[in-house]
């Protein structure tokens, strides 16, 4: 994952992130340089020697729980709603989205889907 912002001292920062798996020994997001990302990207692999900064704080600020995959999330969400149906059919949670504050978490809503806004982002190259 790629996220970039605009900053007025140093103009589009952008920050490289890749999530590791239980195959991996690893499963959270970790900060790593751009050239690691192209490796990682070939080969699904860091280099040995990439530094790995796990990424522990989050800018989500929202009062729910949080995911760090979709996957994950919609994990859960299989779980509650099979939990819920079975103890008292109550209106249950029906999708995942992505947290608007931090792109590394996901949360669950019991809202229907909603119709996207434009994206005014520009295009990045790595």
């Amino acid at each position: 994952m790629a996220t970039a912002r605009y900053t007025l001292k140093k103009g589009w920062v952008t920050r490289f992130y890749v999530i590791g798996s239980l195959d991996d020994g690893w499963t959270e997001w970790a900060r790593v340089r751009r050239s690691d990302l192209l490796h990682f990207v070939a080969t699904n692999l860091l280099p040995l020697d990439a530094p790995r900064r796990t990424v522990s704080e989050s800018k989500c600020r929202c009062r729910k729980t949080a995911q760090p995959t979709q996957w994950r999330a919609l994990y859960l969400l299989a779980g509650i709603r099979l939990e819920r149906l079975s103890t008292r059919g109550a209106e249950e949670e029906k999708r995942v989205y992505r947290c608007h504050h931090d792109a590394r978490r996901w949360h669950h809503t019991s809202q229907d889907e909603r119709t996207p806004g434009p994206w005014h982002g520009a295009a990045a190259a790595l």
